[in-house]
């Protein structure tokens, strides 16, 4: 089912920087010059039955060049659900570190899904802006986001640079989250049409193109696999498609509309390489041809790898894949 959803909010206007001519590289995460300050801010609170933060679960800049500091606070519900915190919101500003926002999330189920539906905004508007590949962008908290600043610049502007844009094609971005990697591309492209399942993120694309003034980017709060299977069936097209999914990788069916699509390019951004290879068989299978492969390390020292491959519609070769590491920048 397809359906669009109005935007939430707008934002104001912040300096940036685009992400063209960078590469892959070694890049080691810097600790916020703050963080000790930060860890100690909050250290201190115990979960108590009437305290119930828990601490800070992880301090980071999302861009090292800012001073900006990001918190993750993980917390306890008591009966009433309030959370006692303005106190540490009041002796963070003392200490110069600007608390954003503050929301609280609530979820009764005793599953393994950290976050629940319902959420109360505590501090703040309930969101935090950010800057990435020259545009700005809006972030809910059930919104999935990189962390490493850096590299996320490196792998969409990959992204972007495999599609071999002209600016006269219809992109389709699946998975599409805030719609980053689309919104990065809509300079480039005649049309971008964004697909993502999670309403919070689809809502955050639609005010995210409105604030970086994009006019030729549309969202759907939709699954993945079935809204292209409909718009497959339907006879609409896409030249370029990009596709993000989360770690299990997309479904055979999707891959199976990609193809009734006849995209020219597809380019295939994961976060695990297992199943990236189970679905670009099947892609070779349907005649895409994988023209390489970079690995970006956006989670140094441990064996997490984002990969982006870029395939072209054409004679299946399959000894010519190749794994590649662009040194640029490096």
């Amino acid at each position: 089912m397809r359906e669009d959803v109005s935007d939430p909010r707008s934002g104001s206007e912040f300096e940036t920087d685009d992400c063209s001519g960078r590469g892959p590289r070694i890049f080691q995460p810097e600790l916020p010059k703050d963080e000790p300050m930060v860890t100690n801010l909050f250290s201190n609170l115990e979960p108590k039955p009437d305290d119930p933060i828990l601490g800070i679960s992880s301090a980071y800049r999302t861009d090292p060049r800012s001073e900006k500091v990001n918190l993750s606070v993980g917390m306890y519900l008591d009966d009433s659900g309030e959370v006692p915190l303005f106190r540490s919101v009041a002796e963070a500003e003392k200490r110069h570190v600007p608390v954003t926002t503050v929301v609280q999330n609530y979820n009764p189920r005793r599953t393994s899904v950290v976050l629940g539906e319902e959420e109360k905004v505590l501090y703040g508007k309930g969101f935090i802006l950010d800057t990435l590949c020259g545009k700005t962008y809006a972030l809910s908290p059930r919104s999935f986001y990189q962390i490493n600043h850096d590299q996320t610049e490196v792998l969409y502007g990959l992204a972007v640079e495999a599609a071999r844009l002209t600016g006269k094609e219809v992109v389709l971005d699946a998975y599409c989250g805030i719609g980053t990697i689309g919104l990065t591309a809509s300079g480039r492209a005649k049309q971008v049409v964004g697909v993502e399942l999670n309403r919070d993120a689809v809502r955050d694309a639609i005010g995210n193109a409105r604030h970086n003034n994009v006019k030729n980017a549309r969202f759907f709060a939709a699954d993945a696999t079935q809204w292209i299977t409909e718009a497959a069936a339907a006879g609409q097209r896409a030249d370029v498609i990009f596709m993000d999914p989360p770690r299990e990788g997309s479904t055979p069916q999707f891959i199976e509309s990609v193809a009734r699509m006849a995209p020219k390019r597809v380019v295939y951004v994961s976060c695990n390489p297992e199943t990236m290879a189970r679905d670009l068989a099947l892609l070779t299978a349907k005649g895409y041809r994988a023209e390489g492969f970079t690995p970006v390390d956006l989670f140094p020292q441990t064996a997490h790898c984002e990969v982006v491959c870029a395939l072209v519609r054409g004679q299946t070769r399959v000894d010519s894949l190749q794994w590649s590491w662009d040194n640029r920048g490096r």
